[in-house]
């Protein structure tokens, strides 16, 4: 068991966040904190409006329609690590980079006293660096995720 205290999206597509919200409503935890990735990568590509938008239109959402109505990825984890006792969260990454790459670059100190571990799955791969240019500058989602681990305290065990 776990106590998930938040969710952030990793990709600049406005809906993401909007359709991760519905989901926890569906499954009885709509109080769960948001965030999203505003960024360029990986916006409106690879038919992700459709599946979106439907849960979107056809589900309880709380009125969060778009990423505009989160705050972002790094206010977010901010505003939670802050909340924590020390070195009591895990941190698990499914996707692209950029959110943990941004906590780091502005709140290492933060994230080094209430992180106790991270947990990132399938290393570069499920990043989505290594699809090609579908999602977004490929370099740049490379380059994020070696800032990432440049960045990543020693004292924080990593896991794939």
């Amino acid at each position: 068991m776990v106590e998930i205290l938040a969710m952030a999206s990793s990709t600049g597509f406005t809906k993401s966040i909007a359709a991760v919200n519905v989901l926890n409503t569906y499954f009885g935890r709509p109080e769960i904190k948001l965030g999203a990735y505003k960024g360029p990568f990986g916006f409106e590509v690879l038919n992700q409006d459709p599946f979106s938008t439907e849960l979107i239109e056809n589900f309880p959402n709380g009125g969060i329609l778009t990423y505009d109505d989160v705050p972002e990825a790094v206010d977010m984890y901010v505003d939670v690590l802050s909340e924590q006792d020390d070195k009591s969260v895990t941190v698990v990454v499914i996707g692209f980079p950029m959110n943990i790459r941004n906590v780091l670059q502005t709140n290492p100190e933060l994230f080094e006293s209430k992180v106790q571990k991270i947990y990132f799955m399938d290393e570069m791969y499920n990043f989505g660096c290594g699809m090609g240019d579908m999602m977004g500058d490929t370099k740049d989602c490379y380059r994020a995720a070696q800032a990432t681990f440049e960045l990543l305290p020693k004292t924080i065990p990593v896991y794939f």
